[in-house]
């Protein structure tokens, strides 16, 4: 059976320990803090999926058996993703996925875990799920038809009161406890909710539209109560081919907006996630006016299902370039740090 090892026993480190036993994985999970890992056995897992599973191994950090590890997971606070991608790079672990955000703003390790992932030629994965769900592949094949002509702009946006996250995380009480409230820890709308600038860049790619040449980024920072966090961020965009777009970010709205529009030649292409709290919807109009809708039901244990199926066939077929590798989320997590030291943030 082959084994993952997920640091971090929060939200995230549930998700995939679950979706990791899916697919067949034994799955050991590791966390500085005894009482995460209790409350994983106890509270979290059997609440989303019915009962513990015993094929999932429980650890504090340093008692994690040294062994060879199929995979390893990065579920922790973005401060500490580096140091401990480049701990498991030197430990001999190269095939590795980080959750978004890739890290913290300004991180003087980034440079070098892209150099050494390219120099062990590692499969390092980056959390942005929703590029490789069912129904952004869908819309790519649209795109990919010009059955709707070129694509003429393009928006998305992820407005979403983080109320949710902390259901998922009921231990915290708001964001100043933990990086959620913070800027500098990777906090605020720009990296919790960077799935709307990933998922623009991934759209622009599949349009041809070209690199970025061009932003203005606009931010709303709430500095309340020893806090310091963007609650909205505006970004303007512009290509190489001279494609405007924008996207907005923001941990306020209710209820949540998260949706992309593609203007096009010869129509108007909307995807939403989770219209309904149980799919994703494609709405198509034409220049008629004539409106076509395509459903994709899902759950939400599906999101992170489809995201490991996705590594394990990059893994499999040896594919480095692929919708979510290092380099696009280093493509990400670039502009995010260009936006944060053009308004000077820091």
């Amino acid at each position: 059976m082959k084994k993952v090892k997920i640091y971090g026993a929060g939200s995230i480190g549930n998700h995939l320990s679950r979706a990791f036993r899916t697919i067949g994985y034994e799955v050991f999970v590791c966390d500085t803090d005894k009482a995460a890992l209790e409350r994983m056995k106890n509270e979290i897992y059997p609440s989303r999926y019915g009962a513990w599973d015993d094929n999932i191994k429980l650890f504090i950090n340093e008692d994690m058996p040294k062994q060879k590890y199929d995979f390893v997971v990065i579920g922790t606070p973005p401060e500490s993703h580096t140091s401990i991608a480049l701990k498991c790079l030197d430990d001999g672990d190269t095939n590795i996925l980080i959750e978004k955000p890739l890290t913290f703003p300004d991180d003087p390790n980034l440079e070098l875990l892209k150099k050494k992932i390219e120099e062990t030629e590692s499969f390092v994965f980056v959390g942005y799920n929703h590029v490789v769900s069912k129904s952004i592949k869908h819309l790519e094949k649209i795109i990919k038809s010009k059955e709707f002509g070129e694509v003429l702009s393009i928006d998305v946006e992820f407005r979403e009161n983080w109320d949710g996250i902390f259901k998922a995380h009921p231990w915290l009480d708001g964001p100043k406890d933990s990086y959620l409230g913070f800027i500098k820890k990777g906090g605020g709308s720009l990296c919790e909710h960077s799935h709307a600038l990933n998922l623009w860049q991934h759209l622009a790619t599949k349009c041809f539209l070209g690199e970025i040449s061009d932003f203005h980024a606009f931010f709303k920072i709430n500095k309340n109560n020893s806090l310091n966090y963007d609650e909205f961020v505006t970004i303007n965009l512009q290509t190489q081919k001279n494609i405007v777009g924008r996207v907005i970010q923001d941990v306020v709205t209710k209820p949540h907006s998260k949706m992309a529009k593609l203007i096009c030649e010869k129509g108007v292409i909307e995807w939403t996630c989770n219209y309904n709290g149980n799919s994703d919807l494609i709405k198509i109009k034409n220049l008629k006016n004539e409106v076509t809708k395509i459903d994709f039901t899902k759950t939400r244990e599906q999101d992170f299902l489809e995201e490991v199926q996705y590594i394990s066939s990059c893994l499999e077929n040896k594919m480095r370039k692929n919708d979510i590798s290092f380099e696009n989320g280093f493509k990400t997590m670039e502009l995010i740090d260009r936006c944060i030291s053009k308004s000077s943030l820091l």
